[in-house]
């Protein structure tokens, strides 16, 4: 295989796998060093990845369009509000 193969390959098994680093880096090119909610700026190690629909209502093992970058307040202030709200329905996520 080639290395752009063989590269996608680890990519693609690091989000599958749920490594936070490597999305963190990947969602850096579409949202930048911003937090997704209220936009304040930060830097890597400023900003949490947030599961868009959280892992205990089937989120968990999905693709980047499950995963943002939030700053530590906003991603506490989900985080309450997804545990407060009754699971209806379990979402149904496709991996593409």
């Amino acid at each position: 295989a080639t290395d752009d193969c063989s590269n996608f390959a680890q990519w693609v098994f690091c989000i599958l796998r749920g490594d936070p680093e490597p999305i963190k880096t990947l969602l850096k090119k579409y949202h930048g060093y911003n937090c997704v909610s209220c936009g304040k700026e930060g830097f890597m190690e400023g900003l949490d990845l947030e599961h868009t629909i959280p892992v205990h209502k089937g989120g968990g093992g999905s693709w980047l369009n499950n995963y943002t970058l939030m700053c530590r307040g906003c991603h506490k202030k989900k985080t309450k509000l997804d545990l407060a709200k009754p699971l209806k329905n379990k979402p149904q996520l496709t991996l593409f």
